[in-house]
């Protein structure tokens, strides 16, 4: 982003500068950049929280969240803030084990510019119509990226949502779960 930013710093009065915020759309490759920067570190875009922190971090400063829910197939409990775009999943001690973002700019993500640009999947599955596609990150973090099955109308659908996950975060030992890998 500070390059970005250096623009800006240089610009004359007379110029035009285009915003650089999150709210401005990135491209399809800039974005899938700044995924994979941001997940190294266990972040999604457009949220200043990282995964292995506790949810009252978020709840201090975002308040309540709009929804909460357990999942079982998922290992956690989901809690949804609509107005950010944003679903963190919980493990039983309330530590952020994954992050969801539906960001509206995701849509700019194509299945076949994922897979063109990330290479071939470490995990490609399809379920109640919705493909989803896994890469490892780094020996901490994974990439899911989830999007409508491909259709004979539609070949090459737009990303619906995707997050980073921290497998280690779903292992119970109390309850001797090895944990969700994917």
């Amino acid at each position: 982003a500070s390059a970005d930013l250096s623009t800006a710093s240089n610009a004359t009065p007379t110029q035009i500068v285009t915003p650089t915020s999150s709210q401005a759309t990135d491209s399809e490759e800039a974005l899938l950049n700044k995924i994979k920067t941001l997940a190294a570190s266990g972040k999604i875009i457009n949220c200043d929280f990282a995964e292995q922190k506790n949810i009252s971090d978020v709840s201090d400063k975002w308040g309540d969240p709009d929804s909460s829910e357990y999942i079982a197939d998922a290992s956690g409990t989901y809690v949804t803030y609509n107005k950010y775009n944003v679903v963190f999943g919980l493990n039983k001690g309330d530590q952020i084990f994954e992050i969801r973002s539906f960001d509206k700019q995701l849509s700019v993500i194509t299945l076949n510019g994922l897979k063109e640009k990330y290479g071939t999947p470490d995990y490609d599955v399809t379920s109640n119509n919705q493909e989803i596609i896994g890469y490892v990150v780094n020996s901490d973090y994974k990439l899911l990226f989830v999007f409508p099955k491909p259709t004979t109308s539609a070949k090459n659908p737009t990303l619906d949502h995707y997050s980073v996950f921290w497998p280690k975060g779903t292992v119970n030992l109390m309850a001797d779960y090895k944990g969700r890998e994917w």
